[in-house]
Order: C-alpha cells, then structure tokens, then sequence
C-alpha cells in the first residue's frame, strides 16, 4: 500500500492583527498555519500533485486574499483574444472548460475545501 504525507516546513509570519484573529489553544501561540499566499500556492501545488491534476505551463496559479482563506486556482498566462470584426457590437471574451482545480486553504487552521471550476 503507497502513502503519502505532506510536511510542511517554513518560518510563519504574519501581522500581529491577523495572528490575533487567529483562534489560539490556550497556552499555545501558533498563529495562521498559511499566512502568505506563497505558502498557499505551495499548499495548492502540492494538492494537485497529490491529485495527479496537471499544472500547466501556459497557465498561472491565481492567489486571492478572501480574509480568513486564499482562494487558489490556475488561470490562462497571458490571453490574447486578438480583433474581430463587430459590426459596431460590443467583444465578449470567456474562457471555459478545462476543470481545473480550485481550493479554498483556511490561513489560521489551513482547512481545506476542493472543487473543479468549470
């Protein structure tokens, strides 16, 4: 039977004021578990990994600072979507398909929630 484990290993820093919003046991100060976005991205990376999800090397992996969780996902690079003829109409650009991984990663606790945005 294969197992895998993640460790993570890493200094933790974060502003005074968002540690103290952090729940602490009592006689413990351990602060937010994931408190930059980098450490997030780390998190995400490792997660899709584990998952055998494909990081691809045209797409970026997307932080957003949602307070008390990161919101992470990947994301085209650079889109150019080039010119079209409109006939005076408005130019909407989507992007859909792929269903790639996006997770919610809790900064105190590093709770974790996982779903396949389309």
């Amino acid at each position: 039977m294969k197992r895998s484990a993640i460790v993570i290993v890493g200094a933790l820093t974060a502003s005074s004021a968002w540690a103290a919003s952090c729940p602490q046991p009592e006689g413990m100060s351990i602060g937010p578990i994931v408190p930059t976005a980098d450490a997030a991205r780390e998190l995400y990376k490792t997660m899709a990994g584990i998952r055998h999800d494909v990081i691809r090397p045209t797409n970026d992996i997307v932080v957003h600072d949602e307070r008390d969780h990161w919101t992470v996902f990947q994301y085209p690079k650079q889109v150019d979507v080039g010119t079209h003829p409109t006939h005076g109409g408005p130019v909407v650009s989507a992007f859909v398909g792929d269903g790639t991984l996006t997770l919610q990663i809790g900064k105190c606790d590093a709770h974790t929630v996982g779903y396949y945005s389309r």
